[in-house]
């Protein structure tokens, strides 16, 4: 299991959330408050949209493209990542920023690792492991032509406290 990436035990879980905690909870908690929070603070004019990363394009965001997109740790959570990649790319005509996991540890050639989402009794919802030679020669085949690593992203995962060193990856169309 890719521990230090992700999934709580059940203990962890239980002791974070609460007994009685489920996925409105754990949602409420992790994506809905932050998004609130922060929206409330800037005074953002960003109006929410809800779609699957598949069906993003085909989903009134009041464009048909934009000049940045940010995908973060959406990638491995996804069960078809070449789908959900081409998917981005049809609302991105300038730069994605990509800031997730991409292990070094599959070696510096493209390599992509499944590690089995849900179905194998552990609460781990990540389906794979993508290095950035992998992720570049995926973007690459879905339209877009400069790919880099440009930093990272380091910081304790809420509300485990999970430390994470994630790359930053620009690609430009």
């Amino acid at each position: 299991m890719w521990r230090e990436q992700s999934a709580y035990t059940p203990e962890e879980h239980e002791r974070v959330f609460g007994a009685d905690a489920n996925a409105e909870d754990i949602y409420r908690y992790v994506v809905d408050g932050p998004f609130k929070l922060c929206h409330q603070v800037l005074g953002s004019k960003v109006e929410r949209r809800y779609s699957t990363i598949y069906d993003v394009a085909k989903t009134d965001l009041g464009v048909e493209q934009f000049d940045l997109v940010f995908v973060g740790d959406v990638v491995v959570h996804t069960l078809h990542p070449v789908e959900a990649l081409a998917a981005v790319s049809k609302v991105c005509k300038g730069t994605l920023v990509i800031s997730q996991h991409m292990p070094e540890r599959l070696g510096s050639r493209p390599a992509a690792l499944y590690v089995g989402g849900a179905e194998l009794g552990e609460p781990n919802l990540t389906w794979w492991m993508l290095n950035a030679a992998c992720l570049e020669q995926l973007l690459k085949k879905v339209g877009f032509r400069d790919v880099e690593v440009v930093g990272h992203n380091r910081g304790a995962m809420r509300p485990g406290g999970v430390y994470y060193d994630r790359p930053i990856l620009h690609a430009r169309k």
